[in-house]
């Protein structure tokens, strides 16, 4: 399956490690890095791990958290050969906010 990321996907991830490395450390910025590219691997192989999220819009966001970090979620939507990797946020973010046209 092919990956996509989004710009807004990739701004969200530098954010947050330069957040993590400032707020937490650099070792804990760089452990929610490598764990979050185990879990996109991981949704990668099954993409229908995430839970479909009917509160989000467009139609066909699913979520699922980042390994280790549950907390972070990462939204993005499958189709039978790619996955668009929408965003990558903390789940205690206003999540329709994120999505609001």
């Amino acid at each position: 399956m092919k990956l996509v990321f989004s710009s807004v996907f990739e701004t969200d991830f530098s954010g947050a490690v330069e957040y993590l490395a400032r707020e937490a450390s650099e070792e804990i910025a760089r452990r929610w890095e490598n764990s979050l590219c185990d879990t996109i691997a991981q949704l990668q192989k099954h993409p229908a791990l995430g839970r479909v999220r009917r509160d989000l819009h467009p139609a066909g966001i699913r979520t699922f958290g980042v390994k280790c970090f549950p907390r972070y979620l990462i939204f993005y939507t499958a189709r039978e050969n790619e996955m668009l990797l929408l965003r990558v946020r903390h789940g205690s973010m206003n999540l329709h906010a994120l999505f609001a046209a």
